[in-house]
């Protein structure tokens, strides 16, 4: 067994990755089952709009790809014009308190919001190069790298602005 990932002490009993290697598959000790409960449990209060595809039942962002070329080959077929936007928004750029503003509106249970407002605000990170190890340093924004919960929290994160996007009525 190895624990993978490199964060601070006080992170290992929530944070660390434990990987148990067998026949070249792997399978998590633990992490993943806490978070797929909070998922499963809260997942009225996470839910995104119906503007996002990805990581809801029955969807995939497959359907996003279907729903894109359908539009192109509408205005194509009737020689209309197509302006397209596309946002590329990094997991590093999610600002925290924003996050949990929204985590609050959307009256997530304060026991699990508290646990996750400590697991970002006490996350400490170091950097190692050519085996030498950095001091560490907190990460001040960004949902975690790998984190089950990670991609939910960013459907979150982006709802607002999709929505006033669709509010505007600027488009088809």
């Amino acid at each position: 067994m190895k624990v993978s990932g490199f964060t601070s002490r006080r992170d290992v009993l929530i944070e660390c990755k434990v990987t148990v290697k067998n026949n070249s598959k792997c399978f998590d000790g633990g992490r993943y089952r806490n978070r797929r409960i909070v998922i499963n449990r809260y997942y009225d209060v996470l839910a995104s709009s119906a503007l996002q595809f990805g990581l809801k039942k029955r969807h995939s962002t497959n359907m996003c790809t279907m729903v894109m070329k359908e539009t192109l080959s509408y205005y194509a077929a009737n020689k209309g014009n197509v302006y397209c936007t596309l946002l590329d928004v990094p997991n590093k750029t999610v600002n925290f308190c924003k996050l949990f503003r929204c985590l609050v509106n959307r009256q997530l249970p304060p026991v699990v919001l508290r646990l996750h407002v400590f697991m970002y605000t006490n996350h400490n990170t170091g950097v190692v190069w050519n085996g030498v190890q950095s001091r560490w340093f907190g990460v001040i924004n960004g949902v975690k790298q790998g984190g089950v919960l990670s991609p939910i929290l960013f459907c979150v994160y982006i709802d607002d602005l999709l929505k006033s996007l669709a509010d505007a009525n600027g488009g088809c």
